[in-house]
């Protein structure tokens, strides 16, 4: 099946992979992928790893029901065979895995440890959950389990996504991975016109003429400008009251001027 499935793959343009459970198995599934990956049981395989680790091609390690010591033991058999390119992925060994079992903060802290790309094997029925808290904890790589049809014999139909939940799984993360931004905070193009709109600034609520005292609660307030042109920031309240104006104001307009 490897040869078709792969073909098939190639066809619809999907990334084939298939996960090895011994050396025999790597060895027949290595012409047909680009890329590894080690099931969460296989993390003390020593001769798995190392034969998947010679072939020279990315591998990904999943770390159900392991510690960071099993982590270390696996990352060094890589590294030693110079495995340039490894992404970890939390897992729970459970099927189907609760919320509560999940440990999602750990993501953060395998992408410190370790240096590489991160992500979530995820066993939970939930298609949305998981996946996106994940995203938004850095994970770069989602594995859920697929089927066409939840009642098909076998052992992981019964929680795995059908293909409308999947497409929704797929635009979810998306979203979330748009929506976490750069970090930096700062006005965004978008925010402009309503920061200029509505954000608190010094208006004229009388008419002032030039040299008036500016006096707040008689000839100016801390108000949204609206459409009036827009005055000092409000922050600048206490260096702008009891200062005289430098030009006649109209009520309502922004106060930007003062000596």
């Amino acid at each position: 099946m490897i040869p078709e499935l792969s073909d098939y793959c190639k066809k619809e343009k999907i990334l084939f992979m298939s996960t090895p459970f011994s050396v025999e198995d790597a060895k027949q599934i290595d012409p047909f992928v680009s890329i590894h990956k080690v099931a969460s049981y296989e993390i003390n395989h020593v001769r798995l790893l190392e034969f998947l680790a010679s072939t020279g091609k990315p591998i990904i390690l999943s770390t159900g029901a392991s510690t960071y010591d099993d982590i270390d033991f696996a990352m060094e058999i890589l590294k030693n065979h110079n495995v340039s390119k490894i992404g970890i992925l939390q897992c729970t060994s459970k099927y189907p895995a609760n919320f509560t079992s999940l440990n999602l903060n750990v993501i953060p802290n395998l992408k410190s440890r370790y240096g590489v790309t991160v992500g979530l094997s995820d066993h939970s029925e939930n298609p949305f959950i998981a996946p996106i808290m994940a995203v938004g904890l850095g994970a770069t790589i989602i594995e859920k389990h697929f089927t066409l049809d939840r009642n098909l014999p076998g052992p992981d139909h019964a929680f795995a996504l059908i293909p409308e939940e999947l497409t929704l799984m797929i635009d979810s993360i998306r979203n979330a991975d748009l929506a976490k931004g750069t970090g930096q905070k700062e006005i965004l193009e978008e925010e402009k016109e309503l920061h200029e709109f509505a954000t608190r600034s010094i208006q004229a609520i009388s008419k002032i003429k030039k040299g008036d005292i500016l006096k707040e609660g008689f000839n100016f307030e801390i108000l949204r400008p609206g459409e009036q042109n827009r005055g000092l920031d409000a922050k600048f309240l206490n260096q702008v009251n009891g200062k005289r104006s430098i030009k006649d104001l109209d009520a309502g307009e922004g106060i930007t001027d003062f000596m």
